[in-house]
């Protein structure tokens, strides 16, 4: 499977709900029993300055050390600054598998079925 990107604020619902276990570098799908080394890691929205992208990063999803590391970016919640240039940003966690899958699970449909949770949908509105 793919890296998959959980926004910070769908994490916390998740948490809230008891369907994601976060444990230092490690996120666990509690029911589906799913690990996922995890890193810090941005979603990169719209650059506000000029609405130009020199770097080509809206879009994407950039685990931030290696944006701090790369562009020597500065992030402060849903914010970026890179040399002249501020951009929206979803902070949140890149999670890449871990270890064996549970035998008999689809990762996809857990994955599928956590983003149609009805409660996650009416926090996110």
């Amino acid at each position: 499977m793919n890296k998959v990107f959980f926004p910070q604020d769908v994490l916390d619902i998740l948490v809230a709900l008891e369907r994601v276990d976060v444990e230092g570098e490690e996120l666990v799908l509690t029911q589906e029993g799913f690990r996922y080394s995890v890193q810090e890691a941005v979603r990169i929205l719209e650059e506000v300055t000029t609405g130009e992208d020199p770097r080509g990063l809206i879009g994407r999803v950039s685990p931030t050390e290696k944006l701090v590391e790369s562009h020597a970016a500065e992030i402060l919640g849903n914010s970026m600054i890179i040399e002249d240039s501020a951009y929206d940003v979803v902070p949140g966690l890149l999670a890449s598998p871990a270890g064996e899958p549970p035998e008999e699970t689809d990762e996809a449909a857990a994955l599928t079925q956590l983003s149609e949770l009805e409660e996650l949908r009416d926090a996110l509105g």
